[in-house]
C-alpha cells in the first residue's frame, strides 16, 4: 500500500508537473531508470484531434496516467519495466500490440490520421504516423517511485483523484469513456479481420 504522503507527492508531480515534449524525449527528466508513474498532456491542436475522434469535448491538458514497473498482483510477479523503457520503447518506439496507450490513440485518431489496420497490425506507415502525432502533440511528466509492490495501489489512487479522460480502468464511467471503449473495440475487430 502507498502512503498518503506518497500520494500527495505523486499528485504534485503529475498535477503541476515539469513536462517534456515527446519530440525532445527524454529531455531533462530524471529518475527514468526507476519504476513509477507518468502522465501525458496534450496541446490544443492534439485535443481537437482527440475530440474529433471521440465525438466529444477534449480539452488541452492531462489526458492519461499510467505506471511502469509495478508488481503484478495477485501473482506477485516482479516487473523489470522502468519509466524509460515504458515511455521510450513501448509508447514512442513500439506498436499498438505492446502499448495500451498507443492502442487507445490509434483507435481515437484512426480517421484523423487515415490509419488502416489488418489482422495483425496497423498498415503502411500507420505506426509512424501515430508516433509523429505523439511527438507533435504530447508532453510527459514522470514520478519515479521505487516501491514496485505499492505502485499499483498508488496508480489507482492517483487515477481516482486526477481522473484523466483517456484512462478506462479505476475511474468513473463517462460518456467519453464509453465512446472510447467502443472505438477501441472497433479497432480490435479490425485487427482480427472482422471489419
Amino acid at each position: 500500500m502507498s502512503s498518503p504522503r506518497e500520494l500527495e507527492a505523486a499528485l504534485h508531480a503529475l498535477g503541476h508537473p515539469h513536462r517534456v515534449p515527446l519530440s525532445e524525449w527524454p529531455g531533462d527528466l530524471t529518475g527514468l531508470d526507476l519504476p513509477g508513474l507518468y502522465a501525458y498532456w496534450v496541446n490544443a491542436a492534439g485535443a481537437a484531434d482527440l475530440a474529433c475522434g471521440l465525438e466529444a469535448q477534449v480539452s488541452a491538458g492531462r489526458v492519461y496516467v499510467g505506471q511502469a514497473g509495478g508488481t503484478q498482483w495477485p501473482s506477485g510477479k516482479r516487473s523489470r519495466t522502468t519509466l524509460r523503457s515504458r515511455i521510450g520503447r513501448n509508447h514512442l518506439g513500439g506498436n499498438i500490440r505492446g502499448s495500451t496507450f498507443r492502442h487507445t490513440l490509434a483507435a481515437t485518431l484512426r480517421v484523423v490520421l487515415g490509419i488502416q489496420a489488418d489482422a495483425e497490425r496497423l498498415l503502411g506507415d500507420g505506426e509512424a504516423l501515430l508516433t509523429e502525432w505523439i511527438k507533435e502533440h504530447l508532453e510527459v511528466a514522470v514520478f519515479p517511485f521505487e516501491d514496485r509492490d505499492a505502485l499499483n495501489d498508488l496508480e489507482i489512487n492517483v487515477l481516482r483523484r486526477l481522473d484523466p479522460p483517456l484512462n478506462l480502468n479505476h475511474v468513473i464511467r463517462t460518456d467519453v469513456r464509453r465512446r472510447l471503449s467502443a472505438i477501441r473495440r472497433m479497432l480490435r475487430r479490425s485487427l482480427k479481420g472482422q471489419e
